[in-house]
Formats: structure tokens, sequence, C-alpha cells
């Protein structure tokens, strides 16, 4: 759910956190993204999510079900809504190489993301047992290796499986939003075995060097990250064309070019 930074300090919205919105029609769960370029008093959500990949994450669901009679459009953008943050007692995603199961409750949403599925979460009250709840979410098989990280002081809490040294599933929870770049572990699952500093970093919740931690994909066809787009202007690429010619980035479908352009932005 995409809104205005002024919008966002009156509902007390932080960027990456989780957002209830309210119409008279019905309400859904978002991940807010604050942003300048959204217009003051608006908010925009996707409408591309379904029932099978998120819980409450259909934006249709707030849309007045009014509809033109020649063309069936939706008033989708004329419906008055509130937002307001999320009330979550904890935040956490697992990535697994076997799609885990929907939340029974809460907040979750899910996706394909290369060689693993990557689901998203966060519920209003904490399982009474953390280590039985990521077996569950995670299900290893028998023989898995089992390592865990916990933190019952801060609400931190980190578990993963290993199979013969290959990464099978990993889950991450915290109390706030504010945890481990996903994009960092994903490339975990493309090695054939973890090595001693991939186990200490993996519980470490960081990247054991700071230049594997590739940032948000800008560029899908080619899964460049920001922290790759950053260090490439920092190096002399001063154009999106130049970008592109050092990284691939904006060079297949272009839908990135917009944003490699405010990232070249002073």
């Amino acid at each position: 759910a995409e809104i205005h930074p002024e919008d966002a300090r009156r509902a007390g919205l932080e960027d990456g956190g989780l957002a209830r919105l309210r119409s008279a029609f019905g309400q859904m769960l978002a991940r807010t993204r604050v942003s300048p370029g959204q217009r003051r008093g608006c908010v925009f959500a996707p409408m591309h999510w379904s029932g099978a990949f998120a819980a409450d994450g259909c934006v249709n669901a707030l849309v007045n079900p009014e509809v033109d009679p020649i063309s069936g459009q939706p008033e989708s953008k004329h419906t008055p809504a509130t937002i307001e943050p999320y009330a979550a007692a904890w935040h956490g995603f697992a990535l697994t190489r076997r799609r885990a199961a929907p939340l029974a409750r809460g907040y979750w949403v899910d996706g394909l993301a290369g060689a693993h599925w990557r689901q998203e979460m966060a519920g209003e009250a904490a399982p009474p047992d953390w280590e039985a709840f990521a077996r569950e979410r995670l299900g290893p098989s028998a023989g898995d290796e089992w390592i865990a990280y916990r933190d019952a002081a801060n609400g931190q809490y980190r578990y993963a499986s290993l199979s013969e040294g290959r990464l099978e599933a990993c889950l991450f929870v915290a109390r706030d939003h504010r945890l481990p770049p996903r994009q960092w572990l994903s490339g975990l699952f493309a090695l054939d075995a973890l090595g001693q500093e991939d186990r200490q970093a993996l519980l470490a919740g960081r990247p054991r060097d700071a230049r594997t931690d590739i940032g948000p994909i800008v560029c899908a066809c080619f899964g460049v990250g920001q922290n790759q787009i950053r260090a490439a202007i920092g190096a002399g690429a001063k154009s999106v064309g130049a970008i592109g010619e050092r990284l691939k980035a904006g060079t297949n479908c272009g839908s990135c070019k917009p944003e490699l352009g405010k990232m070249l932005a002073p």
C-alpha cells in the first residue's frame, strides 16, 4: 500500500511496516511503502494478489462494487478508505524449497522466488512454542540437520534445516518488521552445501561479506539488486544506459528504467 510521507506520519505508519485498510465494503492487510511520489490523501495498492497467495491481501475487497454497465470496470480509483498500523506482536518470514502451508491466523503472503518459496508473515499473538512453530512451518525431514538461534528477551528466533549440508528451509522472527535481507539468504539456496562461515552468518542474521547482499531486487529480468546498482553508480555509471552496460538492468522489458532514473537523481 503506497502512501505519501505526510499521510504515513499522521497515520503512524512506517515504510516496510504493515497496515490495515478498511472501507465500507471490506478490508485488507498490506505492506506499507512510503513514497513522496504518491499523491497526498490517496493510497495505492495493486490488484493482482489473490486469496491463493495472501491473507486479506485483496484490494478489490475494499472497492465500491459499482461497475460500468458496458465494460464492467469497477470504481477502483474512487473508494474512500481508512488506513492504520496493523498491531502485530511479531513479524517473520520463511524461505523453503517446498511451499509452506498458509497461516491459520494473522498476516501472510507468499510466492515463488527462484529455487525456493518465500512467505512473509505476522501475527497479533505469538505462538506458545516457537520451536514447534518453526518445525511445522519448515517441515524438516527425518535425518535433516536442525540449527537454531533463540533470544527470548529480544523476541528474536532463527531456525534452519539442512540436508547433507544443503539449505532446505529457514525461518526468521522478530518483534518488528526489521528483519535480515531476503536476497542474501536466497543466494544460500544456490549453494550445494553451507560452510561453517555461512552457517554462522545464517544464525547471526547478516551476510559474512556485505558485498553478498545485493539488496531489494530492482531489475526482475536479470535479478539485479539495489545495492549492486548503487555500487555501479558510485563506480561511474551516470546514466540508465551505463547501468545497463554494466549490470544488464533495464535492457530487457525496461520496466525498471524509471526506478533506475530515480536512483541516479541527485
